[in-house]
């Protein structure tokens, strides 16, 4: 072998080695300044100085100011939603009017002041003051229809009990045989309570003329805010009149005054320029006012219906698989007998965040999970009750979620190719983790790019197994290879460390 040749060939094993030491000279020199990659306990909070933002989904919650000035989750004011049955529904919050109808005039002013439901009420002052509603196609008030059940119900605040205050008013006419009947619908206060009239608006059997009224047994309260429900079956011709889910006036629609009798049909008739009147001569406030064209059974008449309140966090990337779900804390305010519970889920597969029926598991807050709680993808759910009586929410100001990364391993702190016949002998140091379960060998023909291909040994990369140094086999003599090693550790599927310094060498036959 010409010497040259031989000083050139082990010139590039000696500055591989050179690289070597320099490099582990480097690794000793920076580990008191630079701390070594390890599984830490981090940390994710909902709640407090975020608001929330790591919310997905909520059900039947809102979010307050806390007592330190941060967004607390409580349940949502039972206030009525629209569904199939609904022919009018005024909230008094930010959107007035849904249902069948148009507004076409509005004097009253929306406090969130003095309300009963959902973040606002309507403010009626004697005299002017009130809405008017123009009926559309489909509304129970439009001409020529029959109404069937319906139910017309409100929440009311006197301010005072002034005589002939109209809550509700509707003038409308009918055409049988021959005659015009007046037809009027009104609920105002008179001798201090609440009156219901129906004027020509149950049609008997002869289609003449029918009056039925309805007066509540005691005398509204000043100031006090009451549930207020009127409601008509057609199967049996009962009209009730119902405070606060108490019975108030009851009397029935057919031909015998009694349930035994033949049920009138309530009918608008084809009067074209009706409007609906609310309030226009009351003092006072209303709240949720709805009509249905169903006999409501259940009405609101708890700030909290008996439903759960529910909130979903967004997916949380933990960053790796396997990772320990150490502890989730909750800061919560629980009294009487209201309650908060809480669930998860955790998975190496991507969860769908929209799967609100997906498999939770429950936990309590504050108590460590087993050392097998692991995962990468993280969804937390809280489901808020409140009391028994419905007046009383739970409080829920934040989360916090303790978790430990599964990291992945240290690379070798070092290695060293040895040239051969057609062959690399690689040698490396052990990764100083715990959990490593071997180590991959990369080599290819350009620096960085470890696309080795025609060893015997295997494709790039190769699979050492948990040892510290493997032969490649079945090299092109004279051709300058690149190697460099990664570690992996015991997770599924396993974490690869960094790349390992690289260092390069020729197998000769020479050798």
């Amino acid at each position: 072998m010409d010497k040259s040749q031989d000083h050139r060939l082990s010139g590039i094993v000696y500055t591989g080695m050179i690289k070597k030491h320099i490099f582990t000279l480097a690794i000793l020199l920076t580990g008191f300044l630079v701390s070594p990659l390890c599984a830490l306990e981090n940390r994710i909070t909902m709640g407090a100085e975020d608001n929330w933002i790591d919310l997905s989904w909520t059900e039947r919650v809102n979010l307050v100011e806390g007592k330190r000035g941060n967004l607390d989750i409580v349940l949502r004011d039972g206030e009525y939603t629209p569904d199939e049955h609904t022919d009018l529904l005024l909230h008094f919050d930010s959107s007035l009017v849904t249902g069948f109808y148009t507004v076409i005039e509005s004097d009253i002013e929306i406090t969130g002041q003095v309300r009963r439901l959902g973040s606002g009420a309507g403010v009626f002052r004697d005299p002017g003051d009130g809405i008017l509603l123009k009926p559309e196609a489909g509304a129970i008030f439009s001409p020529g229809v029959s109404w069937g059940d319906f139910s017309i119900e409100f929440w009311l605040y006197p301010a005072t009990l002034d005589e002939g205050s109209d809550i509700i008013r509707w003038n409308g006419s009918r055409f049988a045989g021959g005659s015009i009947f007046n037809q009027k619908v009104s609920c105002s206060i008179a001798d201090g309570t609440v009156v219901w009239r129906f004027e020509n608006v149950f049609l008997p059997p002869d289609q003449g003329e029918s009056v039925f009224e309805l007066r509540g047994r005691s005398g509204l309260i000043p100031r006090q805010w009451k549930h207020h429900l009127l409601r008509y079956d057609s199967a049996t011709g009962l009209l009730e009149y119902v405070v606060n889910d108490e019975p108030a006036a009851i009397t029935h629609a057919t031909s015998s005054g009694r349930e035994s009798g033949v049920p009138y049909i309530p009918f608008t008739g084809d009067v074209i320029d009706n409007v609906v009147e609310i309030g226009g001569s009351l003092n006072g406030l209303l709240d949720e006012l709805r009509i249905s064209d169903t006999f409501v059974t259940e009405p609101h008449i708890q700030t909290f219906t008996q439903h759960t309140g529910v909130v979903i966090s967004r997916v949380f990337d933990l960053g790796y698989s396997n990772s320990l779900l150490a502890e989730i804390n909750a800061e919560t305010t629980i009294p009487g007998d209201t309650g908060v519970s809480f669930f998860y889920r955790l998975s190496d597969e991507l969860i769908s965040r929209h799967d609100v029926a997906g498999d939770w598991q429950p936990f309590s807050p504050g108590k460590r999970f087993q050392p097998d709680t692991r995962g990468r993808y993280l969804q937390i759910l809280a489901e808020l009750y409140p009391d028994g009586s419905g007046s009383v929410s739970p409080v829920l100001s934040t989360v916090d979620i303790f978790y430990e990364p599964d990291l992945p391993p240290h690379p070798p702190g070092w290695i060293e190719v040895i040239p051969g016949n057609e062959t690399l002998t690689v040698r490396w140091q052990a990764a100083t983790d715990s959990d490593v379960d071997g180590y991959y060998v990369y080599y290819g023909g350009k620096p960085g790019q470890y696309f080795g291909t025609g060893s015997t040994t295997g494709q790039s990369p190769i699979d050492a197994g948990n040892t510290t140094e493997v032969t490649l086999e079945g090299l092109e003599n004279g051709r300058l290879y690149y190697v460099s090693v990664v570690s992996y550790d015991l997770s599924d599927p396993p974490h690869q460390s960094q790349f390992s310094h690289e260092a390069a060498a020729r197998p000769s036959h020479l050798h």
